[in-house]
């Protein structure tokens, strides 16, 4: 450890016992002390190993010149070594080379004193010698003061304490004191029992001493707070010593009489007490008498307790409590810490019902934190909190190791590795190995690395492996793996397909607002390849919860205890595969005649029942949706050419998308529908819209035209000029939304121009909106005007401004606005391009909304029909799972595939080519005809450069789009060459037919098409 670790307070402590010397108020000469300080550090070593610490005179002298400057000559010096990097250890030890105790004492932790062995009282005869002795344990060695009464006595400063020749002015009560003397603090102090001693006469009169007699039991008492109280227990005996106890724990002791006074009461003295009273002969107890409150309640109740928890160092914690007081009062949170010693005055550390607290490092590594809560009228009326005990981590695990899978004879390795809250500290890391799956006795390896490599695996390595990290304050131990170790197949062939089995969700746990009293289930359904058997285990605020290893997880009855976030952990049994399931968050909801009174003041009217059903408010005033759903279609590559070309639609559209999956959107993306494409899709999205309280999306970009007031999108079948059947009406989409009774946002990023004479009217009336009430509609320009995109730009100046406006949770309302200042801000308006201004219309019920609000589950009735939605989704986006394709090629190449969605209708295919034997390159071609039969269009890309990690593969890409119109199941057409060394080029075709239909062809099936 450096001295530049050392926190500000210890070196400004540090620099005051300096200090004492430069000013003339320690012991022997200044000079002296600072010559022999800059003579041990000129002998220090940096703890880098650099050159040795010098020291000029002309700069000793300019240390001491701070003294005229009222500052710290020592805590310039301490400044200068930091810079320096000298070692703490180094710097100690020259403190201890010059005797400066108060300053090496700053750097140190130290236990107080404990007695092992008291003095005993005594009679002697005059002339006599007496000895008293006391034994105390601690590290130092301890030191000893003896006192006759409450005088000390000059000169008796060892353990043993002799009188020659004693005088009957030598009788009295004796106690010995015991120090660590690397603790300054008189309360760390320890005293022995006292010792009493009789100096008679030439003759001692002998005195029969007897066991204790109790004569009168501690009795029971009830006091209010702030009371005074007392305690007694009187016995018959010599020399008695009167201990107390109070919850069976030591509570006060060597007491020479038997009274326990309490002036005044606290909270923390209510219990039960009892007298143990002592004399040299035998031990006696007293009978258990209670100290009851019977203090008048407190019109205070803590509703919310602080909840034990665990930092590092170095980042902030948040504790919460809650209270309620009486009506008309306001109530004040100030928030404590535990102070070490039963005087210390706890220290203050916020004010506010939340405290939030920057953890910094202590050696003792936990913190102990409770909240009083008062009146503001009346500051002596508060109540505490429970007392939580905040943990601190000097160390945690960076990165977990994985499980492998190898056979006999392969090299491998396990990587593990650890951070500290000081970077300059040293980790050392241990390897723990067992055979049993759980196993608490583990062998400990040889490596004290944080990589185990396995040169040539065998046997012996097959087991369960953890990594025990550890500085010089804390341990903590990485995941348990599993090293697996099978024979290699019989053909002496090593190649085979290594892809980890894979867990797929088949119901995720939903977040909830859920009364208290109530009840709540978490729901996880998991299935994995090869039908592998699943572990589950729940976790509360990221705490594993004891004996929930089930795949559902019960509250029969909600208590505040139970308000948080949840979440599954789900693994294979040897840890090969694990998945994490979304955190659902537990939320409390109003009491139900809060919740109506909310309900009418957002609305500012009187509400009927549907309405108040999609209004929905947690405890706290949060909103939340059932569940979010999105559409986005971005159509660009237009079949006729009389239409002008687009360059962003497909960029816009895949941004979006990704920005809305981190708001928990269900996304649904398309680009180049035709009108029969976009009628089927807003179809599926209108079926998920089946219950009240959803937030709908719907996004457009593409081409796009008005005729008499109404807005028309363009598919990519659309002619010029264009006819206004075969186009879609937004109007239309409008009124879907609305029946379906959705919190409904629309946004159309297309131009809305009328000034064609040839248009084709409507022949079919459209569905008719409800105007535009509960739905938002944001346009990137008014009606009449272009919308404009650049072909030298990736993104629409109103996608670009759109998703800036996301970024953080905003109103609907506010949302517009900011895209409007966005645009305004675009280069292509401050380019001299003439201004797009972007339109908005209509309201919500609730205009308080953001697309940032948490999916919640408010009623379990919906729990099936959100599952249904959820499973539709699923169900449109399944993707295949990774293949190796047939060997046509005699073993000289390895051809796998891996499959990635772009778009719910683009799967794209990763193709990897991997040589072997004999092989010395290889090519390989997608035939595009192929897909063109099957209705749908690819893009093929070789990749030019290998990965790094694997120099000898080949890397290429393959594009599927237009899924939505597959019919049957995907076939893909590869044509791959080789060149085998000495033998020149071998060619061959593989045709692979995917199990399963992929992404929305999955969905929207053959009869559904029909």
């Amino acid at each position: 450890m450096s001295l530049k670790d050392v926190s500000d307070e210890q070196l400004d402590e540090v620099a005051g016992y300096l200090d004492k010397h430069s000013d003339g108020h320690g012991s022997g000469s200044e000079e002296e002390f600072w010559r022999l300080l800059i003579k041990e550090l000129k002998r220090a070593t940096p703890a880098s190993g650099g050159k040795k610490i010098r020291y000029s005179m002309v700069e000793v002298e300019d240390f001491g010149t701070e003294l005229l400057k009222d500052r710290s000559p020592g805590l310039k010096l301490l400044k200068d070594l930091q810079g320096k990097k000298l070692s703490l250890d180094v710097f100690v030890s020259c403190l201890e080379k010059i005797e400066c105790v108060g300053a090496q004492n700053v750097f140190r932790t130290a236990a107080p004193p404990e007695i092992t062995h008291h003095p005993a009282s005594q009679a002697v005869r005059c002339g006599d010698q007496i000895t008293l002795t006391c034994k105390a344990e601690c590290e130092p060695p301890a030191q000893y003061l003896w006192f006759r009464g409450q005088t000390p006595i000059p000169g008796a400063r060892t353990n043993a304490h002799i009188i020659r020749n004693a005088t009957s002015g030598d009788s009295g009560w004796y106690v010995c004191r015991a120090t660590n003397p690397n603790i300054n603090d008189p309360r760390k102090m320890v005293f022995s029992r006292w010792a009493e001693v009789e100096v008679v006469g030439s003759t001692v009169v002998a005195q029969e001493t007897h066991t204790p007699t109790i004569t009168l039991h501690p009795a029971h008492a009830s006091v209010s707070v702030g009371g005074s109280a007392v305690l007694e227990c009187r016995a018959e005996g010599e020399r008695l010593v009167y201990d107390w106890y109070k919850d069976e724990k030591l509570f006060r002791e060597s007491q020479r009489h038997g009274k326990l006074i309490f002036d005044p009461v606290t909270a923390d003295h209510f219990g039960e007490y009892h007298c143990v009273l002592v004399n040299d002969v035998g031990r006696v107890e007293s009978s258990r008498a209670r100290l009851n409150d019977v203090s008048p309640a407190s019109p205070i109740v803590i509703t919310e307790q602080p909840k034990d928890c665990r930092g590092r160092v170095g980042k902030g914690i948040s504790l919460r409590c809650k209270a309620k007081g009486p009506p008309g009062k306001t109530l004040l949170y100030q928030w404590f810490q535990k102070q070490p010693g039963r005087d210390s005055k706890d220290k203050e550390i916020g004010t506010d019902f939340v405290c939030c607290a920057q953890l910094f490092f202590t050696p003792r590594l936990e913190y102990k934190i409770y909240c009083r809560v008062s009146l503001e009228e009346d500051p002596g009326v508060s109540e505490d909190s429970d007392m939580a005990t905040v943990t601190v981590d000097s160390i945690w695990i960076t990165r977990q190791p994985e499980s492998i899978d190898c056979y006999i004879g392969d090299r491998a390795s396990l990587i593990c590795s650890a951070e500290g809250c000081q970077p300059d500290q040293k980790i050392t890391y241990m390897w723990l190995r067992s055979v049993t799956r759980g196993d608490r006795k583990k062998h400990s390896l040889t490596c004290n690395s944080g990589v185990l490599p396995f040169d040539r695996l065998s046997q012996k390595d097959w087991g369960y492996y953890v990594c025990q990290a550890q500085n010089n304050y804390q341990h903590v131990q990485s995941e348990e793996v599993f090293v697996k170790v099978s024979a290699p197949p019989a053909d002496g062939s090593r190649a085979r397909d290594r892809t980890r089995p894979t867990i797929r969700f088949t119901k995720q746990p939903w977040s909830q607002v859920v009364p208290l009293g109530g009840r709540f289930r978490l729901l996880c359904e998991a299935h994995a390849t090869a039908d592998e058997p699943l572990h589950y285990q729940w976790y509360f605020n990221g705490t594993p919860l004891d004996r929930e290893t089930d795949s559902k997880l019960i509250r029969e009855r909600v208590l505040t205890d139970h308000i948080g976030s949840y979440y599954c952990k789900v693994q294979t049994n040897e840890g090969f595969a694990k998945i994490i399931t979304t955190t659902a968050r537990i939320e409390q909801a109003p009491p139900p005649g809060e919740r109506n009174r909310r309900e009418l003041e957002m609305s500012g009217e009187q509400l009927n029942q549907e309405e108040a059903e999609r209004l929905l408010v947690t405890a706290k005033e949060e909103r939340y949706a059932r569940e979010k759903v999105a559409l986005l279609i971005g159509n660009q590559r237009y079949q006729s050419p009389d239409m002008v070309k687009l360059n962003s639609s497909e960029n816009d559209t895949r941004e979006l998308a990704e920005k809305l999956r981190t708001l928990n959107f269900k996304v649904f993306s398309f680009v180049d529908l035709n009108f029969r494409d976009m009628m089927d899709v807003l179809e599926v999205f209108y079926g998920m819209l089946t219950l009240s309280g959803i937030y709908a999306l719907f996004y457009y970009t593409g081409h796009g035209f008005s005729y008499g007031g109404v807005t028309y999108l363009m598919p990519v079948d659309a002619t010029l000029p264009p006819k206004c059947d075969l186009n879609i009406a937004a109007d239309d989409i409008t009124a879907h939304m609305q029946n379906k009774k959705s919190r409904a946002v629309k946004i159309l990023d297309c131009c809305r121009t009328s000034n064609r004479d040839d248009i084709e009217s409507p022949t079919m009336s459209h569905t008719r909106s409800l105007g535009y009430s509960n739905i938002f509609e944001i346009t990137s320009c008014p009606i009449d005007h272009f919308s404009y995109e650049d072909l030298q730009e990736p993104n629409s100046t109103f996608s670009v401004a759109l998703r800036g406006a996301l970024d953080e949770p905003r109103k609907i309302t506010e949302v517009f606005q900011q895209i409007l200042d966005n645009m305004r801000n675009a280069p292509q308006s401050l380019n001299g391009r003439p201004f797009q201004r972007p339109e908005f219309r209509g309201s919500l019920a609730d205009p308080a909304i953001t697309l940032h609000d948490h999916v919640m589950l408010d009623d379990p009735t919906a729990e099936e029909k959100l599952y249904e939605i959820g499973a539709k989704w699923e169900q449109a986006h399944v993707l295949p799972e990774p293949v190796l394709l047939p060997d046509e090629l005699g073993g000289l190449l390895t051809v796998k595939l891996n499959f990635t969605a772009d778009f719910s209708n683009v799967l794209v295919v990763g193709i990897i080519m991997i040589p072997a034997g004999s092989c010395t390159s290889a090519k390989v071609d997608v035939d595009t005809t192929f897909l063109e039969s099957q209705g749908l269009r690819g893009e093929f890309y070789l990749q030019q450069d290998s990965p790094p990690d694997h120099p000898t593969h080949t890397i290429a890409t393959l594009k599927v789009a237009n899924l939505q119109r597959l019919e049957g199941k995907l076939k893909l057409c590869l044509k791959v060459s080789v060149v085998e060394a000495g033998r020149g080029e071998k060619e061959g075709t593989v045709v692979h037919e995917l199990e399963q239909r992929p992404l929305f062809a999955n969905y929207l099936s053959d009869d559904r098409r029909t």
